[in-house]
């Protein structure tokens, strides 16, 4: 599948080729896109890591205070 959109740090018009769920091929221009546009922002998606604890400690017990301290 070809998905066409501006690239994120350039804003020109790339097409991601997409085979698998896998990006295959970056290339310049829009080329036959069947999803996208010039409308369309391409970019990597961010990924949230939290750890919120770890073989029976939990990080977040006593780490912002009490309830009263927090909720106001």
């Amino acid at each position: 599948m070809n998905v066409s959109g501006k690239h994120h740090l350039t804003g020109e018009t790339v097409t991601l080729s997409v085979v698998d769920g896998c990006i295959t091929n970056i290339r310049p221009g829009e080329l036959a896109p069947e999803l996208g546009g010039d409308d369309i922002w391409l970019a990597p998606g961010f990924c949230d890591l939290q750890i919120n604890g770890y073989g029976g400690y939990d990080f977040n017990v006593n780490a912002w205070g009490g309830a009263d301290e927090v909720s106001n």
